[in-house]
């Protein structure tokens, strides 16, 4: 097990934790990249301002990897053997 995995083990005692979070930090991001992407014109103005929008488009975007890594994370602790979010988080890449 890796650094990050026992960390967030620590960190977040159960899957609902997990879920939760990533669901909220989903949440948080996805209106932040929505106006960056629509309302492009804002930001030309002046370099400075071309500059931080290049920052804010990295920033929305971490968060949203962050916050889908943890919402699937949080799906593939809780989907029970059988059920359609099991098979959509455990992936068999060879199938008999």
């Amino acid at each position: 097990m890796s650094f990050i995995a026992r960390a967030l083990k620590r960190c977040f005692e159960g899957p609902f934790e997990v879920l939760t979070f990533g669901l909220t930090i989903l949440a948080l991001s996805i209106p932040g990249i929505i106006m960056i992407f629509v309302r492009n014109d804002v930001f030309s103005t002046t370099a400075y301002f071309s500059l931080l929008r290049g920052a804010a488009i990295a920033w929305a975007a971490t968060t949203f990897v962050i916050g889908s890594a943890l919402v699937f994370w949080g799906a593939r602790s809780y989907a029970s053997p059988g059920t359609v979010v099991y098979y959509i988080t455990h992936p068999r890449l060879f199938p008999r």
